[in-house]
């Protein structure tokens, strides 16, 4: 059987760790489950803990390998695709372009069975982040997420801006939301 796991959970652990270098919210800090945990704001009551399998790519698939089916994954953002968009702008671009390099490189390293999401900052200038325009041929990766639940910016005209450029780029893609669209 050939299974395919479209939410399946891979973060790099150098993002986490510039996550935690940070002082004020969103943040993150090293737990006790060989993973991090997520503050995304000081008062606020979503917390993310993860644990350490998340963070292991090769044992991840290991593990997937020894089930006795192929099973192949599109890697999800999740919760902490909206730390992009609450960063500083020019944090939010750097953090971003750091996944998405990483994200490109687990594919690389994994073709075929791996597909990866670009992390992209919904800030007034969404082409800010180098390769935005050209997701699919500066990365390679799979789809773009956009998280879409972010009251303090102005949507229409940043997700237009990605979406027409997007499609410039591969005729028909949808970036909005979680799985919307694959190669």
């Amino acid at each position: 059987m050939h299974i395919i796991d479209s939410h399946f959970h891979w973060w790099p652990r150098s993002v986490s760790d510039s996550l935690c270098k940070r002082k004020t919210h969103p943040r993150a800090e090293v737990n006790n489950r060989g993973g991090y945990t997520y503050l995304r704001q000081q008062s606020g009551d979503y917390i993310l803990n993860s644990w350490a399998e998340w963070f292991d790519l090769d044992k991840q698939f290991e593990h997937m390998d020894g089930l006795g089916h192929q099973v192949d994954v599109v890697c999800s953002i999740g919760p902490l695709s909206v730390a992009f968009s609450d960063l500083a702008p020019q944090e939010g671009r750097d953090l971003s372009l750091q996944w998405n390099e990483e994200m490109a490189g687990a594919q690389r390293k994994y073709p075929g069975r791996l597909w990866a999401s670009a992390a992209v900052p919904l800030t007034r200038k969404v082409s800010s982040v180098p390769g935005t325009r050209n997701i699919v041929p500066t990365w390679g990766l799979a789809r773009m997420f956009l998280r879409l639940n972010i009251s303090r910016l102005p949507l229409r005209s940043g997700i237009r801006n990605v979406c027409s450029s997007s499609t410039a780029t591969k005729p028909g893609l949808s970036p909005l939301g979680e799985a919307s669209w694959l190669p």
